[in-house]
C-alpha cells in the first residue's frame, strides 16, 4: 500500500478512519479486499490519526494495490478529521464510511451503489450493524448488541427512517460525496470523537435530504475497546450532547439518553446532579461502581446494571460540565423537541 495518488473517476470510495486498532484493521481490510464490486470501480482509503502501534508500518508492508491507499495525520484530531481528510482525498462519486472495527461481506458495497442508484437522487443510505457474535460474552459488548439491535429491529419490522433517532451519518453509512463537500462534511471543531455523525445527519435531514434504510448492506461490529476508553467515551457522549442541543436546540427534549433521570421523583434527581457537578464526588461514585461491577462478573445480569449505571453517570457528569451546571442542564434537557 502506498500514500494517496491521484485515480480515475470511481464509483465509490470508502474512507476507514483508525487509531491505533492495527490488527482489527487488518481484518477490516480484509473483508473490503473481497468484495463482488470489481476493483477498478471502488478504493479504500484508510486514514491513520497519528497511530504509534505500527499502524503505518503495517498499511507499508500490505500488498500493493490500485485501490487501497491510506493518509497519515501525523497530530490525533479525532475521528469527525480523519473522515473529512479521507472525503477530501476520495475520487468515487459515492462515500461509504465504515469504521476500522467492522468487517463487511462480499455484496457490501454493490448494495450500497445499487441503493444510491435507485434513488437517483442524492440521499444518505445506511444500513444495520449486528455486534459480533464472538465478543458476545462480553457485558460491554452485549450492551452495544442490545442498543443495536432494538435500532435495527425497530428498521426491519418498519423500514421508514425517523427523526431525529435515525437522522445521522453513522458507519455504514453512504452519500453522495458531492453532497458530502456541499454541507461541509463533518464538524470537526466542537464534534471532534464523538455525536460528529448525529450532527451532521441532522443538518442533512434538515436540508432535506431522503434518508433510506437497506436492510441488505450490513456490517459486524467487533468490539476492541478497554475500560479507560469506555470512560472517556461516555463523558465526552454527554458533554458532545450539550453541544448537539445548543446547535440544534429544536432536538431538546427527544434525547433518550437521560430520559429515566429526568423521570425520577425530583429528590432523586437532584441529588444525582449535585452529585454528577461535583469533580471530586462524581469519580469516586463511579469508582465504587467498578468495584462492584467486577465483584458481580459471575452475575451477567448485575454485572450489566453496574455497567450500565456508570456510563450514566459519566455522560450526565460530562454533560452537567459542558453545560455550566445543575439549572443549565435542567433547562436543556427539559425542553421540547421540534420536528424540522
Amino acid at each position: 500500500m502506498t500514500p494517496h495518488e491521484e485515480a480515475p473517476r470511481l464509483d465509490i470510495s470508502v474512507v476507514v478512519p483508525t487509531y491505533n486498532r492495527k490488527n482489527i484493521l487488518a481484518s477490516c481490510l480484509g473483508s473490503l479486499r473481497d468484495q463482488e464490486l470489481p476493483a477498478n470501480r471502488y478504493e479504500v482509503i484508510v486514514v491513520d490519526d497519528a497511530s504509534t502501534d505500527g499502524t503505518e508500518e503495517m498499511l507499508l508492508q500490505m500488498p500493493e494495490t490500485g485501490n487501497f491507499s491510506f493518509i497519515r495525520i501525523t497530530a490525533n484530531g479525532g475521528q469527525a478529521a480523519a473522515k473529512n481528510a479521507g472525503a477530501k482525498r476520495a475520487s468515487g462519486r459515492i462515500l461509504v464510511l465504515i469504521d476500522d472495527d467492522m468487517q463487511v461481506g462480499r455484496p457490501f458495497l454493490a448494495t450500497h451503489l445499487a441503493a444510491h442508484d435507485r434513488a437517483a437522487k442524492p440521499c444518505v443510505v445506511f444500513g444495520p450493524i449486528y455486534a459480533e457474535p464472538s465478543n458476545a460474552d462480553h457485558v460491554a459488548s452485549a450492551l452495544l448488541k442490545s442498543s443495536l439491535e432494538e435500532k435495527f429491529g425497530r428498521l426491519a419490522s418498519n423500514p421508514r427512517p425517523i427523526w431525529p433517532a435515525d437522522a445521522s451519518v453513522m458507519p455504514n453509512s453512504s452519500l453522495l460525496r458531492s453532497t458530502f463537500l456541499e454541507h461541509g462534511g463533518f464538524d470537526s471543531a466542537d464534534f471532534t470523537r464523538r455525536r460528529e455523525d448525529e450532527e451532521f445527519g441532522i443538518r442533512l435531514w434538515k436540508a432535506g435530504l431522503p434518508f433510506f434504510f437497506e436492510p441488505s448492506a450490513s456490517a459486524f461490529h467487533s468490539w476492541a475497546k478497554r475500560s479507560n476508553e469506555l470512560d472517556a467515551q461516555w463523558r465526552e457522549e454527554g458533554a458532545a450532547l450539550v453541544r448537539l442541543l445548543r446547535k440544534h436546540p429544536e432536538l431538546r427534549g427527544t434525547q433518550p439518553t437521560f430520559r429515566r433521570l429526568l423521570a425520577f421523583p425530583r429528590w432523586k434527581r437532584d441529588a444525582l446532579l449535585l452529585l454528577a457537578a461535583q469533580p471530586r464526588l462524581a469519580p469516586a461514585c463511579v469508582g465504587a461502581v467498578s468495584w462492584c461491577a467486577a465483584h458481580l462478573r459471575a452475575g451477567g445480569a448485575s454485572h450489566a446494571a453496574a455497567l450500565h449505571w456508570r456510563q450514566a453517570m459519566l455522560s450526565l457528569a460530562g454533560a452537567v460540565h459542558e453545560a455550566g451546571g445543575r439549572s443549565e442542564f435542567r433547562h436543556m434537557f427539559e425542553s421540547r423537541c421540534r420536528q424540522p
